[in-house]
């Protein structure tokens, strides 16, 4: 068996492809293991898909200094990153690469200096990290290599593995929805997927196809609250410190009691640390102590509104990018004074693909919709991509990307926009009706293929054996008394019939309110409703 010694780049190269092979052969594994909002899932997809933009820049000699190796691997795989999971490995990368430019070889601690960075960025570029995912195994990851005695990198990465490991079948008891679905994080084991296809590339082993059986499990109905609460710490706070020499032994205690979510990177240098806290200034005012804020960032969690561009308040010349699930959608946009709308499908648009998009509008400010969580992450990186100022209202669906644009004003500027607009964002419900195209089980759920359910962000209202039912059942827990409009948005060769008793049900349920049908193109949903 071959000794790695110390990660070289070239070494590095042949891990990173290994590490894709072994998640290429498992994706479908992955994507049926991502059962929730929708069956189907596409958690192994995204991952691959991300990752092979920056596999193929390696090309067939490997560069032999990491900042050629990373000049072509991260540029890639942060301008083609897909979906949340594509999101969290780029930024991984892209941390774990800022600590190895400065290296020739790594050994074990630079590894671990490595991945506690990727981990940092990571923390720090989402709006709310959430425990029972991608982020518990990094933070496993880090601590394990921190810690280990282990001098040779193969035996490092085999200490990811069963840190992580550990960390992942720990993910159904952090993240209720897991538990109720009876599987553990697919993004979680996507990344181990990652971790282990590195190992057995530097030790010669060749990938192997994960049983799903191993990581299914008998789900647990009763599992958690339904409804999330709201975050213990509101504000989710970043900080990068130049170091002055004062040693603060007591720092990794006290920030422990300030919050949670906490990152800490530290070297002769610099100071890194991501928490979520109650209290901003007061993390800032300890760490002015051990030297010079060299930059700050605050995320309002409780707003979810994040405002990129500092000096985005002094032009009127701005716009918005809304991003639609089909082309019937577009008319509503522009009757709202939105001229600038983005039609995606089953492929989700990368960080280049809305740059680029951005970079066609005629304005210096862009607001962008995304109207979708999953395309939120992509939005968030392609601010790096473009000269243009972007301000984003992290709309989750396409029917809250409607209602927020309401409050847009073209005489406005970005800054005004974003406040006025935010102030709509739950004027109306929004309602998806999906058919399973599995046996699958949500929540307490048990869903077989051919059946219809209906969801509301991630919560199944409701579900039959056809859309009339399934959709009278979710109206059946909402609060209807002040709804006056309700609007049905089909998509593609949904049947008119069905859609007629769709509407029926609705009318018998909520008989004061005005129904109007469209015709909305999406591909995923059979029929958006949205109730105001």
């Amino acid at each position: 068996m071959k000794d790695p010694g110390k990660l070289t780049p070239r070494k590095l190269a042949e891990a990173l492809r290994g590490g894709f092979d072994y998640l290429q052969l498992n994706r479908g594994l992955l994507d049926r293991l991502n059962v929730f909002p929708v069956p189907d899932g596409d958690t192994g997809s995204n991952m691959a898909s991300t990752l092979a933009s920056g596999i193929d820049t390696i090309g067939s000699e490997p560069p032999s200094t990491f900042k050629a190796l990373a000049d072509r691997f991260i540029t890639e795989i942060n301008r083609c990153s897909r979906g949340n999971s594509g999101f969290i490995l780029a930024r991984f990368f892209h941390g774990f690469f800022e600590i190895a430019v400065r290296e020739e070889a790594l050994s074990v601690p630079r590894l671990a200096e490595c991945v506690s960075n990727g981990a940092f960025h990571v923390n720090g570029a989402l709006f709310a990290p959430t425990e029972g995912t991608m982020i518990s195994i990094l933070s496993a990851v880090t601590d394990a290599l921190t810690k280990t005695h282990h001098e040779d990198v193969a035996s490092a990465l085999d200490l990811m593995d069963d840190a992580g490991t550990r960390a992942l079948f720990r993910t159904p008891d952090q993240l209720p929805v897991l538990a109720r679905a009876g599987v553990i994080d697919s993004g979680a084991l996507g990344l181990l997927c990652i971790f282990r296809g590195m190992a057995g590339a530097l030790t010669g082993e060749e990938p192997v196809k994960e049983q799903e059986s191993d990581y299914r499990f008998e789900p647990n109905p009763s599992a958690g609250a339904v409804e999330a609460e709201s975050p213990s710490y509101r504000y989710c706070t970043e900080a990068v410190v130049s170091r002055n020499g004062i040693e603060d032994e007591s720092l990794s205690p006290w920030l422990a009691a300030m919050g949670d979510s906490i990152a800490l990177v530290k070297d002769d240098q610099q100071i890194k640390i991501h928490i979520h806290t109650n209290d901003p200034e007061g993390i800032f005012d300890r760490l002015k102590t051990l030297g010079t804020l060299e930059h700050t960032k605050v995320d309002d969690m409780t707003e979810q509104t994040r405002l990129v561009s500092a000096d985005a308040g002094g032009s009127e010349d701005c716009a918005v990018l809304a991003f639609v699930p089909g082309e019937g959608f577009e008319r509503f946009f522009e009757d709202l004074g939105v001229d600038h709308c983005f039609i995606y499908s089953d492929s989700l648009p990368s960080p280049q693909d809305i740059a680029s998009a951005v970079d066609r509008i005629p304005a210096e400010q862009v607001i962008v919709l995304p109207n979708n969580s999953n395309i939120l992450p992509s939005v968030m990186s392609a601010g790096g991509l473009t000269e243009k100022s972007i301000s984003i209202i992290p709309t989750k669906t396409v029917i809250q990307g409607i209602t927020v644009s309401y409050g847009y004003s073209s005489d406005d500027s970005a800054a005004v926009n974003v406040v006025s607009m935010t102030e709509f964002i739950d004027d109306a419900v929004g309602l998806f009706v999906y058919r399973s195209a599995m046996d699958t089980r949500f929540g307490d759920r048990e869903l077989k293929k051919g059946d219809w359910f209906v969801t509301r962000f991630d919560q199944v209202l409701g579900a039959a054996a056809n859309p009339s039912d399934a959709v009278r059942e979710a109206i059946s827990s909402l609060k209807t008394d002040e709804i006056t409009e309700a609007s049905f948005y089909h998509g593609d060769g949904f049947d008119p019939r069905e859609l007629e008793n769709v509407m029926s049900a609705i009318g018998e349920a909520i008989p004061d309110a005005n129904l109007e049908e469209h015709f909305g193109g999406q591909e995923k949903a059979a029929l958006i409703i949205s109730l105001e």
